[in-house]
């Protein structure tokens, strides 16, 4: 329905014209416009609180347009159960006073409050408007008690808004609103809010103080625009029911959600934060739902730690940038679903997510991780050093006694990360990682000033259930690929003492045990070697076992290969029968019976009319045989011996205390002499090598995994 405004001249009314005026309009049900007339602040205060006895014929309230009020407009501590709607006024030479006061309705609709607006402690038993307002001084509402909606829509206040420990019982909308006043443009700590507040492409030259508030319903600030210096927003152990979103918000000055609570998601999506040493400080935080930072852009860290999240955390895209330290902390940190920190994510600073659980997927493929000390602005010199004394900054990424259900690692080589990548104690049920974005091989990794290896894993502790590429490769197609070998390489990526001096045994195991797990046997068995043989090169092994290590190795494999024993044996035994048929060759009747190079041992076993047709005649190959394996004789050794008579060679004269002692003056070295010490050797390395068989065919000298 069409309203009706009387027009009036503009000038100046005293209070019987302005009286009958406003009377006369209200009277008729139709909004009293005095074209712009001036009227005493004491005289249209006087009128509203005399029209306040007579609410019987006010049905609508009291509805003023175009009006000038001169020296403020002071309704403190009054009780008027009606309604006022002030539409195009402009009150001066003073605040508009409502400390202390009750109304059943408030609406300031494109109004110029030229002294601010003092309302502290306002009640409202309805809603309070002021749309499309310009409030020049401050806009006090502390304590207020409004209980429909408050909106400021479209309003501008230049001496800041304070609606501390105010309860509103309806939606507080300052969609559009500007408040130029700083440091602090809202003061709202202790604000209880029963619906929404919006705030969507709000413009603040100041902070945004919310600090313990209770907010019914949800937060809603998209686009919304602080420029508050150190805080820009600070949310302090506030409470939001519903959602909090900030998508596209810009803030330059920190955003603080320390212990804040929130009952949806946090969504900062394509949001600029221009921050300190941080720009979101949200330790601590509990969100129900999800935390989304898709495609934004913080100057400063983003501080997670201690949060509790129940959904997923997604920063697809983002950009994290410190000078120093971490550039996302997720410390503590408990999410219920995936992490996403791919396709494109960026960092300068550190990924640290120790001690952090994670019930999902936490996927850094397609993401960009340098930390602070190689970022190019860090000074690194030309010749590949990074700054010396950078401590916590050579750190990309750190998951230490993290649990991660799955851990997806880059793919590329261009998403290597650049700094120390720590997953030291982790847990996890499933990694996946890819070799082309494994630490480069120790000659080519960036070092500090002090000559540190600054691009390598720690892996020391890191336990999972499965590996979800054994090989490394992005791809299964192509030519085979050594799964050990590839995974060999993957341990060398740790730093250097932990392949050294003090070798960290963890890692190799824990591979070696998942791959025979996953029916890679013949790989596992390969890293066991490995780590066998770098534990041999690390200085803290003592000589002996050094060599016995060496000898383990050589003889079967430290028990993987009980045919390299075997073939020794054979091939010893082999040589040598040459050797002993060489011998044999020089006796004088056939079968060694001369005994000219070999004596008889058993003699008295047989019986001297069969014994030349009876007794074993000497066989090289038999011989050689029964002597290579001393624990199943064939009788040849027990028949045979070399002649340690036969072939003088040189006779050695002995010290005359020696020769007292043995009885000769001299010792004469014979090659039956020599014959009878090789048997004795042959015995014994084929005692050696018949052990060594037995106990890598029964598994006693199999390389135990332990973790």
């Amino acid at each position: 329905m069409d309203e009706h405004f009387d027009i009036a001249e503009p000038a100046s009314l005293d209070a019987e014209r302005a009286e009958a005026m406003i009377v006369e309009a209200l009277a008729a049900g139709r909004p009293a416009d005095l074209g712009g007339a001036t009227v005493a602040g004491e005289v249209l205060a006087a009128l509203i609180g005399g029209l306040a006895a007579e609410t019987d014929r006010l049905a609508g309230g009291v509805r003023i347009a175009n009006v000038v009020v001169a020296g403020g407009l002071d309704l403190s501590r009054r009780r008027l159960p009606l309604s006022i709607e002030l539409v195009g006024c402009r009150i001066e030479g003073g605040p508009l006073a409502l400390t202390d006061a009750r109304i059943d309705g408030l609406a300031i609709v494109g109004c110029a409050l030229a002294g601010g607006l003092a309302a502290r402690r306002l009640a409202i038993d309805g809603a309070l408007l002021l749309d499309r307002t310009t409030v020049d001084g401050h806009g006090m509402l502390a304590d207020a008690r409004i209980a429909g909606t408050l909106s400021l829509a479209g309003s501008v206040l230049g001496g800041g808004l304070d609606i501390s420990r105010a309860w509103v019982g309806g939606i507080l909308d300052a969609t559009g609103a500007a408040v130029t006043a700083s440091p602090v443009a809202v003061a709202a700590p202790g604000l209880r809010l029963d619906a929404d507040l919006l705030l969507v492409a709000a413009r603040l030259a100041g902070s945004l103080d919310l600090d313990g508030a209770a907010i019914t319903g949800a937060l809603v600030a998209s686009r919304i625009d602080i420029a508050g210096g150190p805080i820009a927003f600070s949310a302090q152990r506030a409470r939001i029911a519903g959602r909090a979103a900030l998508e596209g918000a810009r803030m330059v000055g920190e955003a603080v959600l320390t212990d804040a609570v929130i009952g949806g998601d946090l969504t900062l999506d394509e949001a600029r934060l221009y921050g300190g040493d941080k720009a979101l400080s949200a330790s601590g935080l509990s969100v129900a739902g999800a935390v989304r930072l898709t495609k934004a852009r913080f100057e400063g860290a983003a501080d997670l730690a201690h949060a509790r999240i129940a959904g997923p955390l997604d920063a697809t895209g983002a950009t994290l940038k410190v000078d120093r330290g971490s550039a996302l902390a997720l410390t503590d940190a408990s999410i219920g679903a995936d992490v996403v920190l791919a396709a494109g994510f960026h960092t300068i600073g550190a990924v640290r997510a120790d001690h952090a659980s994670v019930t999902g997927t936490l996927d850094l493929r397609g993401s960009h991780l340098r930390s602070a000390a190689l970022a190019p602005s860090a000074g690194r010199r030309a010749g590949g050093a990074a700054p010396a004394n950078a401590g916590a900054d050579i750190v990309a990424l750190s998951l230490s006694r993290a649990c991660v259900t799955r851990l997806v690692l880059p793919e590329r080589g261009d998403e290597r990360p650049r700094g120390i990548v720590d997953l030291s104690h982790a847990r996890c049920e499933v990694l996946e990682d890819y070799a082309a974005a494994w630490p480069p091989d120790a000659r080519q990794r960036v070092r500090d000033g002090g000559g540190h290896d600054v691009e390598h894993m720690i892996l020391d502790g890191l336990v999972y259930r499965l590996l979800a590429n054994p090989t490394g490769r992005a791809t299964t197609g192509g030519a085979n690929v050594d799964a050990a070998r590839a995974r060999i390489a993957w341990l060398g990526g740790q730093r250097r003492e932990d392949l050294g001096v003090t070798l960290c045994r963890q890692p190799w195991t824990m591979l070696a045990d998942r791959l025979a797990a996953q029916g890679l046997s013949n790989e596992a068995d390969r890293v066991t070697v490995a780590l066998r043989r770098r534990e041999r090169a690390s200085r803290a092994m003592p000589a002996g076992r050094r060599w016995s290590s060496r000898l383990a190795d050589w003889l079967m494999l430290y028990g993987l290969s009980p045919w390299r024993s075997l073939a020794v044996l054979a091939a010893m035994t082999l040589v040598l029968s040459m050797v002993w048929a060489a011998a044999a060759s020089r006796c004088a009747a056939p079968g060694c019976l001369d005994e000219h190079v070999f004596v008889i041992t058993n003699k008295a076993a047989y019986t001297e009319p069969r014994f030349e047709r009876t007794y074993p005649r000497f066989n090289a190959l038999g011989y050689s045989v029964d002597l290579s394996l001393p624990l199943v004789p064939l009788g040849y050794r027990d028949h045979w011996r070399a002649n340690v008579a036969y072939d003088p060679l040189v006779s050695v004269a002995l010290p005359a205390g020696v020769a007292e002692t043995v009885g000769t003056s001299e010792l004469s070295i014979t090659t039956g002499g020599l014959l009878f010490v090789l048997a004795l050797a042959q015995q014994l390395l084929g005692l050696i090598l018949s052990l060594a068989v037995v106990a890598s065919l029964t598994g006693i000298t199999r390389p135990r995994i332990d973790r």
